[in-house]
This record gives structure tokens, sequence and C-alpha cells, in this order.
């Protein structure tokens, strides 16, 4: 099963380098064993989303440890992916960033019509033909900004 990691420090904007990669049992550790993908987000000084995922473990991802040791940010959330569904992609890798939100979720969604039909006019909300956009109707952890999201998915590549 997948791991996250979610810290909010209300307006103080800290680092998370203990929890990701000093802990005991940190999420870079639990990349051992959860190696099918690797995942950071977090808010930049602009409150704008940043989020860095490779479909490879944390340990061997030097992004990931780069922007666990940098990053300062008020909100984080972590993924660490073993993989029981779905091909070893960043599009199969966490988080990602809906309409601002930094989101991740553990799992499947099961039934899409029937979630569809539960979320009734929130449904159109979600986008519907892409999984992990399902989470916006069960969401493990989302933190909302106003500034356009910078994503990467490609080694070294970092999109604003």
């Amino acid at each position: 099963m997948c791991r996250l990691f979610g810290l909010s420090s209300g307006a103080v904007r800290v680092r998370a380098t203990f929890w990701l990669l000093d802990a005991p049992d940190s999420l870079e550790a639990q990349s051992h064993r959860n190696v099918d993908g690797s995942g950071i987000g977090f808010f930049d000084a602009d409150g704008a989303p940043v989020v860095d995922k490779q479909p490879e473990p944390a340990f061997s991802d030097e992004e990931f440890i780069h922007e666990a040791r940098q990053a300062e940010s008020s909100a984080f959330i972590s993924h660490v992916r073993w993989a029981t569904a779905g091909g070893r992609t960043p599009q199969n890798t966490h988080p990602f960033v809906m309409r601002d939100r930094i989101m991740a979720h553990n799992g499947g969604f099961g039934e899409l019509p029937r979630l569809e039909e539960q979320l009734g006019s929130y449904a159109s909300l979600v986008q519907f033909s892409d999984p992990r956009c399902a989470s916006n109707g069960k969401v493990n952890h989302e933190t909302k900004s106003g500034s356009a999201p910078r994503v990467s998915s490609g080694r070294g590549r970092r999109l604003r």
C-alpha cells in the first residue's frame, strides 16, 4: 500500500526534512519498500503549488531529496507508491495539482459511475477520464492556494 505524508504548520513556513528524510521511518526509508514512485508537493513563497514527482523510489530520486531538504512551506503532501494497479508512470504518481490544490489519495475508487452519482452536482468538478482526479470526491489531504501550479514529472524539469 502507498504511504502518504501531510503536514500543515498554519501560517509558519517550515521544512519537512526530518519526516521526509531523517526520521527512522521517514518516507525516504519507506521508499525502499514502496519503489514504484515518489512525489512531494508544497507551496512556494508566493503561494503557488509546486509538485515534483517521479515514477522511481524516493531514495534514488535526487529531485525528491533536494526538495525534501530545501523546500519551505506551510503545507506539504508527499507520497511513496507501491503499485497495485496501473503502470509505473508519472500519471500514477502523486501528489498532483488540480484547481490550485495539491492532492493525493491512497487506493482506487471502484465504480466511477456510482461515485459520480454520489457527488451529484459536484461531479462537474471531477475529470472522470483521469482516475487520479476522482479524488476530488474522496481526498485524503488537500490544500488550496490562489496561484498557478508548477509541476515536474520528468527528471530535472519543473514547470510553472
